[in-house]
């Protein structure tokens, strides 16, 4: 009897010890398990973390980029605006100095830029061309709006002595522009005004400035030999 509950006991014993291997090994598996789980999400937050960094990086670079391209493009534009300007002016300043020359050729002609009438020419041949004057007018100075004339002329003969000329040409021109493309003038003629002569063949020219402004107003040419004017 006692060998017989030794043997049972042995064998209690035996599967109490089986019993608690396999469950110290399931706890190990387990264990293992949950290390390698937790290695893994653990590298998956690095790797997730490295490529975030990554990702900002890039989009910081990105960032940096548009703005150095930003910076890029206002700077363009600066420099074609520039250009732009500059290209006006140039234009503006070419074409004042058309002006000014055609002027001159005009008055060596005894003409201005905006009428075909002559100085000599008789009064007859004004009323011809552009009709009755205007009402302003005076007895031996008639005005015409169109072409924008003033023409002076000698009561006897009738001949025109001298033509004063408005254009809408002459807007922007200075005394600066008019001595660098005719040079110095001959003198001036006026207190009150920025008046300045020029000889142009047998005639004269005078351009007439805004004393405020110093921008051409109107041109005179004139026949020395019979105005009594200059």
């Amino acid at each position: 009897m006692a060998n017989s509950l030794n043997k049972k006991e042995l064998l209690l014993y035996s599967f109490v010890i089986m019993i608690s291997l396999f469950l110290l090994a399931a706890c190990n598996s387990s264990t293992n398990g949950i290390e390698k789980t937790e290695a893994v999400v653990t590298q998956k937050k690095e790797t997730e973390s490295k490529q975030a960094t990554i990702n900002q990086e890039k989009g910081q670079s990105t960032v940096n980029q548009e703005k150095e391209q930003d910076v890029n493009n206002d700077t363009n534009n600066k420099v074609e605006k520039e250009k732009e300007k500059e290209k006006k002016v140039n234009k503006e300043k070419n074409e004042k100095s058309a002006v000014l020359s055609n002027i001159m050729k005009k008055a060596k002609q005894g003409k201005v830029i905006n009428s075909n009438l002559s100085l000599d020419d008789r009064i007859e041949e004004a009323i011809k061309r552009y009709g009755n004057p205007d009402p302003i007018s005076l007895d031996n100075q008639y005005v015409y709006k169109k072409p924008n004339v003033i023409l002076s002329f000698d009561r006897g003969s009738k001949e025109i002595y001298n033509i004063q000329s408005y254009d809408p040409r002459y807007k922007g021109i200075t005394i600066k522009q008019m001595k660098a493309v005719l040079g110095k003038p001959q003198r001036d003629v006026s207190s009150h005004m920025y008046s300045y002569l020029y000889q142009a063949s047998k005639y004269q020219v005078i351009f007439h400035f805004d004393p405020e402004n110093k921008k051409l107003v109107d041109v005179e040419i004139n026949n020395p030999d019979t105005s009594p004017l200059f």
